[in-house]
């Protein structure tokens, strides 16, 4: 008997500790999703070529870093081929892309936190 009423004061135990950890524990869950705010600036030529591909419906992008953003290609599925500028700003955690394409089009999109 006195081992279930010893192994049951374990678990009491343990469910006070857990208790008081479990809100400490969602709190520090808040500050660190916080911390990674959403920040185009910070991404990388696969990120922000996912974006233009998303953003313009390309079928192909390839884009290399460059001082302040990215410059590269892209095509769409007419065959269109595009030269991609993008502007990454830290201060504003932003990146602006515009697109020139060899028939004439213009394309551009701006992401930045909400």
């Amino acid at each position: 008997m006195y081992a279930l009423s010893h192994i049951a004061s374990k678990l009491v135990n343990a469910r006070r500790a857990a208790n008081k950890l479990f809100p400490g524990l969602i709190l520090a869950l808040a500050l660190t999703a916080g911390c990674n705010s959403f920040d185009p600036s910070k991404w990388d030529a696969k990120q922000m070529a996912a974006e233009a591909t998303s953003q313009w419906k390309l079928t192909e992008v390839d884009l290399k870093p460059v001082t302040g953003g990215f410059e590269g290609t892209g095509k769409d599925a007419n065959g269109e081929s595009f030269e991609i500028k993008i502007t990454t700003d830290p201060a504003t955690k932003s990146a602006t892309a515009t697109g020139k394409g060899n028939r004439g089009t213009d394309l551009s999109f701006s992401v930045k936190p909400k």
